[in-house]
């Protein structure tokens, strides 16, 4: 897969100004779950609170920094987000396993295509720059 730029959505920005903002800085996890749409997409934007098509998602298996950028990475089986990916998000806010479920925070376009025999590891860089 190719890197691709995503950006921040509105609630996305929400979320991180209030846990800045925070006495505690006590909030839910920003990055709860990835998940892929496969139907057609041509940009994202700001706004947006939905992956088009969204047909995958899953906790990310790892999670780590790097300086000033984290890496969320989410491991696919052979039999599993089998089909053409065409764009990611991560949610938040109470998401759960559940599609559609949670605050879609982050959101990029995303061109590939998963067989049925073999794993891949997604890993999606959230950078400050």
């Amino acid at each position: 897969m190719a890197e691709q730029h995503n950006i921040l959505t509105l609630a996305g920005r929400t979320q991180l100004l209030n846990y800045i903002a925070s006495s505690g800085a006590i909030s839910s996890a920003f990055g709860q779950y990835i998940a892929i749409g496969n139907l057609p997409v041509v940009v994202v934007y700001p706004a947006q609170t939905t992956i088009v098509g969204e047909y995958y998602r899953n906790a990310p298996s790892s999670v780590f920094s790097i300086g000033s950028q984290v890496d969320l990475s989410m491991y696919m089986g052979p039999s599993q987000a089998v089909g053409t990916m065409t764009n990611a998000g991560i949610f938040g806010g109470n998401a759960s396993a559940t599609l559609t479920s949670g605050t879609l925070l982050t959101h990029t376009l995303l061109s590939y295509v998963k067989s049925n025999t073999v794993p891949v590891t997604l890993d999606y860089l959230l950078a400050l720059e």
